[in-house]
Protein backbone atom coordinates (compact mmCIF):
# COMPACT_ATOMS: atom_id res chain seq x y z
CA UNK A 1 0.00 0.00 0.00
CA UNK A 2 1.60 3.42 -0.76
CA UNK A 3 2.02 5.57 1.84
CA UNK A 4 1.11 9.66 2.72
CA UNK A 5 2.55 12.28 4.87
CA UNK A 6 2.16 15.96 6.29
CA UNK A 7 3.58 17.94 8.28
CA UNK A 8 2.86 21.30 9.88
CA UNK A 9 4.73 23.11 12.49
CA UNK A 10 3.38 25.23 15.12
CA UNK A 11 4.42 27.06 18.14
CA UNK A 12 1.64 26.13 20.34
CA UNK A 13 3.81 23.50 22.34
CA UNK A 14 1.96 19.93 22.50
CA UNK A 15 -0.43 20.40 24.89
CA UNK A 16 -2.82 22.77 23.30
CA UNK A 17 -1.81 21.63 19.46
CA UNK A 18 -3.40 18.54 21.55
CA UNK A 19 -6.49 19.81 22.33
CA UNK A 20 -7.17 21.78 19.39
CA UNK A 21 -6.07 18.58 17.43
CA UNK A 22 -8.37 16.94 19.36
CA UNK A 23 -11.65 19.27 18.69
CA UNK A 24 -10.60 19.35 15.21
CA UNK A 25 -10.83 15.82 14.72
CA UNK A 26 -14.63 15.66 15.76
CA UNK A 27 -15.51 18.87 13.52
CA UNK A 28 -13.98 16.98 10.45
CA UNK A 29 -16.14 13.55 11.06
CA UNK A 30 -19.31 15.55 10.71
CA UNK A 31 -18.37 17.87 7.57
CA UNK A 32 -16.96 14.53 6.13
CA UNK A 33 -19.51 12.42 6.81
CA UNK A 34 -20.62 11.69 3.55
CA UNK A 35 -17.07 10.57 2.01
CA UNK A 36 -15.84 8.91 5.47
CA UNK A 37 -18.58 5.96 6.26
CA UNK A 38 -16.62 4.80 9.53
CA UNK A 39 -13.72 6.74 11.37
CA UNK A 40 -12.20 5.18 14.78
CA UNK A 41 -9.17 6.19 16.81
CA UNK A 42 -7.58 5.93 19.57
CA UNK A 43 -5.35 8.22 21.48
CA UNK A 44 -1.80 7.00 23.09
CA UNK A 45 -0.27 10.07 24.35
CA UNK A 46 0.14 11.98 22.01
CA UNK A 47 -0.18 9.55 18.97
CA UNK A 48 -3.46 9.08 17.15
CA UNK A 49 -3.59 5.95 15.94
CA UNK A 50 -6.58 5.69 13.46
CA UNK A 51 -8.42 3.75 10.71
CA UNK A 52 -11.27 5.20 8.24
CA UNK A 53 -13.49 4.31 5.78
CA UNK A 54 -13.21 6.57 2.59
CA UNK A 55 -15.14 5.92 -0.55
CA UNK A 56 -15.40 2.12 0.66
CA UNK A 57 -11.54 2.01 0.61
CA UNK A 58 -9.68 1.90 4.29
CA UNK A 59 -7.31 4.01 5.35
CA UNK A 60 -5.01 3.45 8.10
CA UNK A 61 -2.52 6.22 9.44
CA UNK A 62 -0.89 8.01 12.90
CA UNK A 63 -1.63 11.17 13.71
CA UNK A 64 1.60 12.42 16.22
CA UNK A 65 1.24 15.93 18.11
CA UNK A 66 4.77 16.68 19.11
CA UNK A 67 6.00 20.07 21.15
CA UNK A 68 6.49 22.13 17.84
CA UNK A 69 4.92 20.47 15.08
CA UNK A 70 1.45 17.73 14.26
CA UNK A 71 2.65 15.06 11.37
CA UNK A 72 -0.01 12.55 9.90
CA UNK A 73 1.23 9.76 7.86
CA UNK A 74 -0.60 6.35 6.97
CA UNK A 75 -1.11 3.96 4.11
CA UNK A 76 -3.87 4.19 1.67
CA UNK A 77 -4.86 2.00 -1.02
CA UNK A 78 -3.32 2.48 -4.69
CA UNK A 79 -6.97 2.74 -5.90
CA UNK A 80 -6.88 6.38 -3.86
CA UNK A 81 -3.34 7.19 -5.15
CA UNK A 82 -5.06 10.10 -7.91
CA UNK A 83 -6.18 12.20 -4.51
CA UNK A 84 -2.92 11.50 -2.59
CA UNK A 85 -1.58 14.95 -3.48
CA UNK A 86 -5.09 16.36 -2.62
CA UNK A 87 -5.76 14.81 0.61
CA UNK A 88 -2.07 16.08 1.72
CA UNK A 89 -2.89 19.28 0.73
CA UNK A 90 -5.88 19.37 2.48
CA UNK A 91 -4.68 18.37 5.51
CA UNK A 92 -1.97 20.84 5.50
CA UNK A 93 -3.94 23.41 4.73
CA UNK A 94 -6.59 22.91 7.80
CA UNK A 95 -3.75 22.11 9.99
CA UNK A 96 -1.96 25.02 9.28
CA UNK A 97 -5.20 27.05 9.83
CA UNK A 98 -6.02 25.32 13.15
CA UNK A 99 -2.40 25.74 14.52
CA UNK A 100 -2.13 29.46 14.04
Amino acid sequence: MPGFLTAVDHSLGQAEAQIRVSTFLDQVQNQYQDMVSSWSGEWEDNKLNFELIAMNMKVTGVLEVTEDAVLVGGKIPFAMMMFKGRMENTMREELRKLLV
